[in-house]
This record gives structure tokens, C-alpha cells and sequence, in this order.
């Protein structure tokens, strides 16, 4: 329990502030899993008060990631000294480095994390009893920085250098080698704020460095919806009906060449963002990098939402907040509020032309229970037509149905529809949602389709999820013998370090789950947010 607890809080510690009503809240924990950043091949160097600052009793137990690579967990035999009040509870306590842009609430850190918190590239360290959940900045490496941690937590003696080496072994052998390839990716969390149901404003935050970008929204229909919703009705109440609806998460790669199967043409179509951001010239700094990269996603973003609320939505839900003055005509597209409508227009259309407003409407009618509006989203994502953003969101929101509608039919339609999206959309970041949305689905047989993409795709932002999803979902030997191999030839093959680890990492779990457990605990099968889900019943 403790372990899901640390790693719910590596997962969600960027996005705290999102809120989510648009898809089910399982979707919501699994849509922030994230995904590396890039890194340079910065040496880390504890500092000389490393010895002073741990105590003699310190056990590391083992290292574990997380699903997000920024962050791993650091397993301890009992609480470190100065956090025993943590001991027999699910509390914990965030600690910020020394250079982090945040400072800390509480009493300052124990002695055994001083040395920690000092190092260049730690950002914080969230410590419960037996578990410390090391998070660090966009340029660190687990290569350098993982031996920087042990050395600073362990205590010297003859055998300090053997423990180590113990812990790390499956570590020392993934190092990047110069010029090997770094992270290949970096995450945005989008939100949207609405009054009375029209939109106001549209918020960016990265994953790197926490960087928070927000854009009014400038399109004149939006503004005169708002003042007509004023006019007509002077009850109407702006500041209390204002909400932030989370929409989920936007990946930047940074992969150079591109998938043999799609043409320049198609690919900067599908993918504008990506397409600007390859062919534009690096920024001095990272921060920078961050900064340009919310400003290319609220740009889309902003064209995203235009598209979604052409004017007769607007005038839908304007007539929405000024009640009493008559029925409303909702019979000319496909709306959340006019669930026939949304099937009947959905069973017309051909999936080219499927807009984000109808998915809205499918996904809405989905939730209320229309099984043909759930089929024909199903449709939509398996054509691999349509403009992206809607087919992004129509995968999101597949991936968390799961569990939301029992022995629905549409149950084998929905697997097939997104695991062809991870074999074979165009887009990496198009593969990693539809990733996503299959981790979400927890459904085992995604097992031989994560092996395939995970030998076959030239992605490395793809290869994590894939990586991830072995680790949460198989278990069996044929699983744990392709693992072997793979992890036996990582480096020669060229996986990145994260990716690597996750190759690793999944070994473990698939052999825990073979040997009936691991340490005496039984290793969870199933994407994160059912293991919080169940560790919480427990």
C-alpha cells in the first residue's frame, strides 16, 4: 500500500491542480502518467557532509520506478531517523531541495536527506515510513543520480561500495554512453476554464519544471456569448459558475527522423505541433524550451476549442443559462443535450467527418449509457480518419471506460479499436495516448501487442508505455522469457535509460508475480489507478 501510495503521488504531483469532468476519474489517474523529459549528461556529485548526514542504521531495500520517469521510489527496511512519527500511517512529507522554486512548510528535512536535497538535480523528495519517492529536475539522469542518492543515504563502511553495487546492477549496465540517445519526450497538462458552459480561458502546465501558462481565449463569438448570457439573463452568475475541467495531457517529441510508413505530408498534418517543433532550432535553456513549448500547445489548443464550439453549440448553451424563454432547438447537430441527435448524426457521418464537437457529444451520450454513441466513437478511432485532436480525445476517452459500462457489449470493439491505434497511428504522440488508454483498459490481453510495439516501434516515448504496461499486466513465463532477452541486449539495442529500466522493472514484476510475491508482498497486476483503487479498499 505504501509503495501505490508513493507512486500516486510520483503520478500526480505535477497536475494537483487539475480537475476533471469530462471523462471518468479513473481516466484522470492514469492520463498524467508521465513521460521523461530531455536530459544532458549532467554529473552529479554528493556533497562532502554525505557521510555526516546518514545514520548508522540506514537499509535500502530496493529501488523501483514509478509511472512517471522522473520520479523512482527508494525502498528502507523502517523510517529514517527523524521520520519515525510517520511510522504505522499512510502520511507522508514533500521536502524541496535546496534550489527548487518552492520552499518548505514543515520543520525542514531530517539529517539523512540533507545531503539529498543538496544535490543539483533533485527537485523534492516525498518521504512516507519505508518508502522515499525521489523526483528529479528535467536535466538530471538516473544513471548519475541514482548512485548520488545511495551514497548520500548510506552510511560509510567496508561495505558501503558492495551494497551499492548490489542495489544498482541492474542500473550500471544502462548507462547513457556519450552520444547515447537522452529522453525523447515532454508532457503538457492542458486545462480549460468555462463559465456557464463557454469558455474563458485555456491553461498549460509542463512537466519538467512546473511551468504555468495561460491564454484568454480571443475569438469574438466567445466573448459575445458571454455578454448575451448577461444581457438575458442578469442573475446569471459568472464568478460562481466559473470551473477548470482538466483535458488531459499533449506529449512533445523531440525523436529525430520519423516512421517509415507515413509521408512528410500527412505526418505535419496529423501532427503540426511536432512537425514546428523538429524542424525549429533548440532554445538556450531548458525553462525557455518549457515556456515555447506551453505557447506552441495553447496555440493548438486555442484552434482546438474554436473548432468545438461552432456557434450553434454557443447558442445552445447561451439559451442553457437563460431559463424560461422557450424550448430549445438542439435537432442541428450532435450536443450533449440531445443525446439522439448525437447517435443519429453519428451513424450518418462518415469518420473524415467527425469534428471535436461531436466527439464531445459521443463521449457525453457514452457516459449517460447510448451504447451507439459508445460504437460510434469505436468507429471513429478505429478509421484513423478525422482530424487528430478529435480522435485524441475519442482514445482518452475509451480508455476510460473500463469498468464504467459492465458487460457492454462494445467491450472487444473498444480493445481492438485502441490497441490498432498503438500498432499503427502515424503520430508517436498519437501511439502513446492510444498507450495510455490500453494501460487504462487493464485488460491482459494487451500483453502481445505491448511486446510487438516495444521490439518493433522506433519511438522511444512509445517503448515506455510499452515497457509499463508488460509491468502492470503480464504474467506469464513466455512474458518473463521475451523480457529477458530484451533486457539481457537493452544498451546494444538502444533503448533509452528510462525505457530500459521499465524493461527491467517489468522483469521483476513478472517474476514476482511467477514466484508468488516479492519480499512477502504480492505484486499488484493492473494499470495504477486500480491498484490505488483496491490498496485504498484494503
Amino acid at each position: 500500500v505504501l509503495r501505490i501510495a508513493s507512486s500516486f503521488v510520483a503520478t500526480t504531483h505535477l497536475y494537483s491542480r487539475c480537475h476533471t469532468a469530462t471523462f471518468p476519474q479513473k481516466r484522470f489517474l492514469a492520463a498524467n502518467e508521465s513521460v521523461g523529459s530531455d536530459n544532458s549528461n549532467h554529473e552529479e556529485k554528493p556533497t562532502s557532509e554525505s557521510a555526516a548526514s546518514s545514520a548508522s542504521d540506514i537499509v535500502v531495500t530496493g529501488i523501483e520506478s514509478t509511472p512517471n520517469p522522473s520520479s523512482f521510489l527508494i525502498q528502507l527496511e523502517k523510517p529514517l531517523p527523524g521520520l519515525e512519527f510517520l511510522s504505522g500511517s499512510l502520511r507522508g512529507e514533500t521536502y524541496y531541495s535546496e534550489s527548487s522554486r518552492k520552499r518548505n512548510t514543515n520543520n525542514g528535512p531530517p539529517d539523512a536527506l540533507t545531503s539529498i536535497l543538496r544535490l543539483e538535480t533533485i527537485d523534492f523528495v516525498f518521504a512516507m515510513p519505508t518508502v522515499l519517492t525521489i523526483n528529479k529536475k528535467a536535466f538530471g539522469t538516473w544513471e548519475t543520480l541514482l548512485p548520488s542518492v545511495l551514497e548520500s543515504l548510506l552510511e560509510e563502511s567496508p561495505s558501503k561500495q558492495e551494497q551499492m553495487a548490489g542495489l544498482l546492477r541492474d542500473f550500471l549496465v544502462l548507462g547513457n554512453e556519450e552520444g547515447a540517445p537522452p529522453t525523447v519526450a515532454g508532457q503538457v497538462t492542458v486545462r480549460i476554464q468555462t463559465a456557464g458552459g463557454i469558455p474563458i480561458q485555456i491553461e498549460a502546465t509542463g512537466s519538467r519544471f512546473g511551468t504555468v501558462e495561460r491564454r484568454k481565449l480571443f475569438q469574438p463569438k466567445f466573448q459575445q456569448a458571454m455578454n448575451e448570457v448577461r444581457d438575458r439573463n442578469p442573475s446569471f452568475d459568472f464568478f460562481g459558475g466559473r470551473v477548470w475541467t482538466n483535458k488531459g495531457v499533449r506529449y512533445i517529441s523531440r525523436e529525430d527522423g520519423g516512421d517509415e510508413d507515413s509521408d512528410g505530408e500527412e505526418e505535419s498534418e496529423l501532427d503540426p505541433l511536432l512537425a514546428s517543433l523538429l524542424s525549429s532550432s533548440l532554445p538556450s535553456s531548458e525553462e525557455k524550451r518549457e515556456k515555447e513549448d506551453l505557447d506552441e500547445v495553447l496555440l493548438m489548443e486555442s484552434d482546438e476549442v474554436d473548432a468545438a464550439y461552432p456557434l450553434q453549440r454557443l447558442e445552445r448553451i447561451v439559451a442553457e443559462n437563460c431559463p424560461g424563454e422557450g424550448d430549445l432547438d438542439t435537432t442541428t447537430t450532435p450536443t450533449a443535450e440531445s443525446q439522439d441527435s448525437a447517435v443519429a448524426v453519428g451513424l450518418l457521418l462518415p469518420p473524415e467527418k467527425i469534428d471535436l464537437a461531436a466527439v464531445d457529444a459521443y463521449c457525453d451520450a457514452s457516459e449517460a449509457g447510448d451504447a451507439t454513441a459508445l460504437a460510434a466513437l469505436v468507429s471513429f478511432v478505429g478509421s484513423r480518419k478525422g482530424p487528430l485532436p478529435a480522435r485524441r480525445n475519442a482514445l482518452a476517452f475509451l480508455g476510460g471506460t473500463a469498468g464504467l459500462m459492465e458487460n457492454n457489449d462494445n467491450e472487444d470493439l473498444i480493445f481492438a479499436a485502441v490497441t490498432g491505434a498503438f500498432r499503427s497511428e502515424r503520430s508517436p504522440a498519437m501511439r502513446r495516448t492510444a498507450g495510455d488508454a490500453l494501460s487504462d483498459l487493464g485488460d491482459d490481453r494487451a500483453v502481445p501487442h505491448a511486446i510487438d510495439v516495444l521490439r518493433q516501434d522506433r519511438s522511444k516515448l512509445v517503448q515506455w508505455r510499452a515497457a509499463r504496461i508488460l509491468g502492470e499486466l503480464a504474467s506469464s513465463a513466455e512474458a518473463a522469457s521475451v523480457l529477458e532477452t530484451l533486457a539481457a541486449t537493452a544498451t546494444d539495442d538502444g533503448y533509452a535509460f528510462e525505457v530500459a529500466f521499465e524493461i527491467r522493472d517489468a522483469l521483476r514484476k513478472v517474476r514476482g508475480r511467477l514466484n508468488g510475491g516479492d519480499n512477502d508482498n504480492t505484486i499488484a497486476t493492473g494499470p495504477m489507478w486500480k491498484q490505488i483503487q483496491e490498496g485504498t479498499r484494503k
